[in-house]
C-alpha cells in the first residue's frame, strides 16, 4: 500500500518555520535594515514595508533564512501571495489594468490627472474647513 508523505516532513512545515519571539525578532531586524517595500521601490514608489515575505515561498522549498526574506507593503504582499497561490493551482491570469492608466499604473491622460488633483485639492480644502470649524466651536463652547 502506498503511504503518503507526512506534512511535517515537507519543506516549510511548521517544524521549520519561525514562530513566536524568533519571528518577531526576524521581522524587527528586516524592517530595521530595509523599511521600504522592495516591489514599490522598483516601481519608483516609496511605501513602508509591513509584511515579511519569502522570496522563494516555503511551500516551494524556500527557507526562513534572512537571505530569503524581503519587506513588502500590504497591497504588494497580497498580489504576490495571489500569484503564488494561482501558480500552485496551475491558474494563469493576465495582469489587471486600471482604466485610464498605463502598464505602470500611471494615468495615460495628463489632463485627467490634473482634473483629479484639482478635485482632490477642493475636497481636502472643504474637509480642512469643516475640521477647523469643529475645533473652533469646541474651544469656544
Amino acid at each position: 500500500m502506498l503511504q503518503r508523505k507526512s506534512w511535517s516532513n515537507r519543506p516549510g512545515s511548521s517544524e521549520t518555520r519561525l514562530r513566536g519571539r524568533a519571528l518577531r525578532q526576524a521581522r524587527a531586524e528586516l524592517f530595521k535594515c530595509n523599511p521600504l517595500c522592495v516591489r514599490c521601490q522598483k516601481k519608483g514608489i516609496t511605501r513602508l514595508a509591513t509584511e515579511r515575505d519569502h522570496v522563494v515561498p516555503l511551500f516551494e522549498g524556500g527557507t526562513d533564512d534572512p537571505s530569503n526574506t524581503v519587506g513588502l507593503c500590504n497591497p504588494c504582499h497580497k498580489e504576490k501571495t495571489q500569484q503564488e497561490s494561482n501558480r500552485a493551482r496551475g491558474i494563469t491570469t493576465k495582469p489587471r489594468m486600471r482604466s485610464g492608466c498605463d502598464v505602470n499604473g500611471f494615468p495615460s491622460d495628463p489632463a485627467s490627472l490634473a482634473k483629479g488633483l484639482e478635485r482632490l485639492n477642493a475636497e481636502t480644502a472643504i474637509l480642512c474647513n469643516r475640521y477647523s470649524m469643529r475645533v473652533l466651536f469646541q474651544v469656544s463652547s
